[in-house]
């Protein structure tokens, strides 16, 4: 990814440090990781988090 993009990873708590050196993390100061659910399809398990991931990304680019 171009460092310039902003970038939000949703992911378990546990793989943080991890997505912090992931292809798709950006030096972008908007750039976040967030974390929760304890497996894989946290989509299922905290639908909240992709909202307020998704909502990240619609604030950066909206400015």
């Amino acid at each position: 990814m171009p460092p310039m993009i902003p970038t939000v990873l949703v992911t378990e708590a546990y793989r943080q440090i991890e997505m912090t050196s992931s292809e798709y993390m950006t030096s972008a100061p908007q750039s976040r990781i967030i974390t929760g659910g304890s497996y894989h399809y946290i989509h299922w398990e905290h639908p909240e988090l992709i909202v307020k991931a998704m909502n990240a990304l619609l604030l950066i680019f909206h400015r």
